[in-house]
């Protein structure tokens, strides 16, 4: 035994130890081979379904966007039909009311001077014997102020989709007619028929939509004052509709209208 220990040197354990550790390493390579084959199918596995998971999430969420693209859409279409419908209303209930103006009443407001506006001139008669005066005096204050009444309902439905300044125009456009046919009737039939200039109720809407300067030129105007007032109430409420149509951003909530809205709904009451 003795001999056989001396027969073995360094070099022969170097050899012995150096073939296991081959065989080591080479065992721990296989093993850590497998692992990490393993970990990597496992990852490529999972890497897949979390793939797939992202993709469903991400077509769900394209759908709710797509939903919700269309549905903002069909909002901005309806809303802007109904505005165009609401500028429509106010339109056709500001000429229906203008034309409703009863022949009398229209005749004393488009034709005669401030100065001729009294009794006396209705009251000549033609080469008949017909007077603007009998017409006149056929004519109810109350009953033949209800042409304003139904086109002005109309426009109420549709208030939402009108802005405050337009709506503010409207209201002052048919309290100004609807005032002046009234008061007309009523002069007359007392005998105290005059400009509707002279009526307090009359100028205190007029302030509450015209400028300074607006409201001073109509004033001053002798001829045809109401024609030129009239015109100029619908010029300012085709430039806001034309606004309103373009795109143009108008402040609906501020201070100013909301007065003037007060003013107007104060004399009505």
């Amino acid at each position: 035994m003795e001999e056989l220990v001396y027969r073995i040197d360094n070099w022969s354990i170097i050899k012995i130890i150096g073939g296991l550790g081959v065989l080591l390493t080479g065992s721990v390579t296989l093993v850590a081979t497998a692992i990490l084959d393993r970990y990597r199918v496992k990852w490529r596995h999972d890497a897949s379904q979390n793939l797939e998971e992202i993709k469903v999430e991400l077509a769900q969420n394209s759908s709710t966007l797509l939903n919700i693209q269309s549905n903002f859409l069909h909002y901005q279409q309806t809303n802007h039909a109904k505005k165009l419908e609401a500028i429509e209303a106010v339109w056709l209930a500001t000429l229906e009311i203008k034309k409703g103006i009863p022949p009398p009443v229209a005749f004393t407001l488009q034709f005669l001077d401030d100065s001729e506006v009294k009794n006396s001139t209705i009251d000549s008669r033609n080469k008949k014997g017909e007077s603007i005066g009998q017409m006149m005096s056929k004519l109810d204050p109350s009953l033949d102020t209800i042409f304003i009444i139904e086109p002005s309902e109309a426009v109420h439905r549709l208030r939402p989709f009108i802005t405050a300044e337009l709506f503010s125009l409207f209201k002052t456009y048919v309290g100004i007619i609807g005032r002046v046919t009234h008061m007309s009737i009523i002069n007359y039939k007392k005998g105290t028929l005059t400009t509707w200039k002279h009526d307090t109720a009359v100028e205190s809407l007029l302030r509450s939509s015209l400028s300074e300067d607006e409201f001073a030129y109509i004033m001053e105007d002798k001829v045809g004052s109401f024609n030129h007032l009239s015109n100029l109430l619908e010029l300012k409420m085709l430039d806001n509709i034309r606004e309103g149509i373009s795109g143009k951003d108008v402040n609906s909530e501020n201070i100013q209208e909301l007065k003037r809205l007060e003013k107007i709904f104060a004399l009505e009451n």
